[in-house]
């Protein structure tokens, strides 16, 4: 579409403004008049030639509207800078679609989450990582073998977004190898008071005494058609004598902030981070805290943002305990250890002895259990060949 303008003229003698337009061959388009103004439109490269018709006659006039490319390209003419950095937003465009930008995992425990993600990034599953460089098959064997906590992983790609979806070492699990021939053994010393055998065959007696690693039951059964190999399982439970300790120094030891804290702050695109503080210096005791301010889109963090690191100085303030405190704070530790070390047994007797020497508070607990005593131990089986 030409550029053309709209004009409204007011004032002045309007009849002599039209005919002054024709003898000086403005082409003039819809022409018509309301109220006491005159509307039209002229080309814009006409528009000037209205001046000396409109002055000699006492008449104003003004534009409306301005139509047409010409008009739209003009705003732009001299903004050299839109039009370099469009150019180069399309070419980091085109050159970062290839690349990794967000790594997610997926059926991965918490506690194993850092360990999986730091070993898949040493196989190329990092962020601004080439995606064409990636070989899924080889990462995937190559995490079976370094990683004994997964029994399968896989690299899926939606895009940008690198999926790690990992199956975790679960003997539960369908994908996990079963035991062809187990035992139950004992797994500590301690007198036999009922055993309960699902699978296999029993070998222990109720009322005897055990020794940790001593024969409870077995997987190889004979019966009158021959032997017979298979798992076996059961509950044996037996009464044990079991002992924890916990000690406890007399003097509690804090840790304050000493100081002003440092900051570092990085921006960070695509693994690369560009420095924005010098960096620090710690002290030889302080408290590390991190904090990651990123860009995102519908909830997915992008490879695009700022990573603060704030260093607090610590020093050590000794505070002494009272012995009741000590007592206290023992018994608390003795209660942690208990629900670790004896899990589900039950507590027919505890017998407590407390002795603080040399500015330690050590408390002694003696249990007598009732427990089970089995575990399943697997069993190779290797078969002589004559002639060899």
């Amino acid at each position: 579409m030409k550029a053309a303008v709209e004009w409204r003229a007011e004032g002045g003698l309007l009849p002599e403004f039209l005919g002054r337009l024709q003898e000086e061959g403005v082409p003039v388009t819809h022409i018509r008049r309301q109220g006491d103004t005159l509307l039209g439109t002229v080309a814009a490269v006409h528009y000037r030639r209205m001046r000396r018709p409109a002055r000699r006659t006492g008449t104003r006039v003004r534009i409306r509207r301005k139509r047409g490319w010409g008009f739209r390209v003009k705003r732009w003419q001299g903004r050299y800078g839109l039009g370099i950095g469009a150019a180069l937003a399309a070419v980091l465009l085109w050159q970062l679609s290839g690349r990794i930008w967000a790594v997610i995992p997926s059926g991965i425990p918490t506690e194993q989450t850092e360990s999986i993600l730091h070993a898949v990034e040493e196989m190329g599953v990092a962020v601004g990582a080439p995606v064409g460089q990636l070989k899924q098959r080889e990462i995937s064997l190559r995490a079976i073998h370094d990683l004994r906590q997964v029994i399968a992983l896989t690299v899926n790609m939606d895009g940008c977004i690198a999926h790690v979806d990992v199956v975790a070492d679960n003997t539960n699990h369908p994908l996990a190898v079963d035991i062809r021939l187990s035992d139950l053994v004992a797994t500590r010393d301690g007198l036999v008071v009922s055993a309960e055998i699902t699978k296999g065959k029993r070998v222990v007696k109720v009322g005897e005494g055990v020794t940790a690693g001593t024969l409870l039951a077995t997987g190889a059964v004979d019966t009158e058609h021959g032997m017979t190999f298979g798992r076996s399982a059961g509950i044996v439970l037996a009464r044990t004598q079991r002992t924890l300790t916990v000690e406890v120094p007399m003097t509690r030891v804090d840790w304050l902030p000493d100081g002003y804290p440092q900051t570092y702050t990085a921006f960070t695109l695509f693994g690369l981070e560009l420095p924005l503080a010098a960096p620090l210096r710690p002290r030889s005791c302080y408290r590390r805290e991190t904090d990651s301010d990123r860009l995102t889109v519908g909830g997915l963090p992008l490879p695009l943002g700022f990573e603060r690191e704030r260093l607090t100085p610590l020093r050590a303030v000794e505070t002494p305990l009272t012995e009741q405190q000590a007592t206290e704070k023992a018994y608390a530790l003795l209660a942690e250890k208990e629900q670790i070390e004896l899990g589900n047994a039950e507590i027919e007797q505890q017998t407590v002895t407390t002795v603080c020497e040399g500015g330690t508070l050590r408390l002694t607990a003696a249990y007598t259990c009732i427990e089970n005593i089995a575990a399943e131990h697997p069993v190779t089986v290797v078969e002589n060949e004559k002639g060899r």
